[in-house]
Order: C-alpha cells, then structure tokens, then sequence
C-alpha cells in the first residue's frame, strides 16, 4: 500500500493506512510505504521507488529519465518574476517541498514558500509585502474546475 504523511488533505491520513492494512492481513498484510518526497529530486527518487516495488524498474527508470529530460528542457534563464503559487486559499498556504523549485524551473523566483519545508500558512498581508508579480492557484487536491470556482 502506498500512502503519504505529506498532507491530510491530499490523500487518507498515514495512520488510517496502517490501519486498514493491519486489518487486510494482519502480521502478513500488505506493506505500507509511506512516500515523503520534499524535492524534485526526491519525487523522482520516489516515481523510481515505486516502479522497483511495483515489480518494473525499468518502466520507472525511463520515465525518471523523461522526466529529467522534460526538466531540462523548460528551464529559463531569463528573467526571473516574482511568483505567489498558492497552495490553498483559506486560510491562505505557502507551498512547501517540491513546488517552489516548480516556480525556478519554469523561471520564475518563488515569493512565498520554501524548497524543502513543509507548506506553511499565511496572510494575504503576507502575501501582499512579498509583492509577487505573479499569483497563480495550484490548490492542493483540487481540478482546474474547483479551483476556478474558489
């Protein structure tokens, strides 16, 4: 079984997991993984991960390598504009982990938000001093649909 403790809201909260595996089969149950990536680096490590648990490594080294090359190919040196990507409205999130590297590599500099921390709740004033440039809404765990309706 796969799971995640990265966030409450994007999946089924890591005990609850463990729980329903014990369940399954006891002592002999299925294996829980919990995947805690906080990079782009470590999300593909982990797209790697599961491909080798899943019985095909191979599948996951090429699309590690697609991936790594798709990466390479957006990367701007250009200017850099100040990006708000947000995570969440309300109360307002900062992401965290992976995403303000996202921001760097499509070549923007993140205004809120740390690689490798954890998302952090804010302020809209806080939102406000960072002076972002651009604001963009990648709301944790909603489709293009949702997002536009909040």
């Amino acid at each position: 079984m796969l799971t995640q403790e990265l966030c409450n809201v994007c999946a089924v909260a890591y005990p609850r997991v463990v729980e329903a595996a014990r369940l399954a089969g006891g002592e002999g149950g299925p294996m829980v993984v919990s995947l805690e990536p906080h990079s782009i680096a470590d999300v593909l490590t982990t797209i790697q991960l599961v491909a080798d648990r899943a019985g095909a490594p191979e599948r996951g080294t090429n699309l590690v390598a697609s991936l790594r090359h798709r990466l390479e190919a957006i990367r701007k040196p250009a200017r850099r504009p100040r990006v708000a990507l947000l995570d969440w409205l309300s109360p307002l999130f900062a992401p965290g982990h992976w995403v303000p590297e996202q921001v760097a590599v499509a070549g923007g500099t993140s205004g809120i938000g740390e690689a490798g921390e954890r998302s952090r709740e804010g302020t809209w004033r806080d939102l406000a001093a960072k002076e972002p440039e651009v604001i963009a809404l990648g709301l944790c765990g909603f489709d293009l649909g949702r997002t536009l309706e909040e």
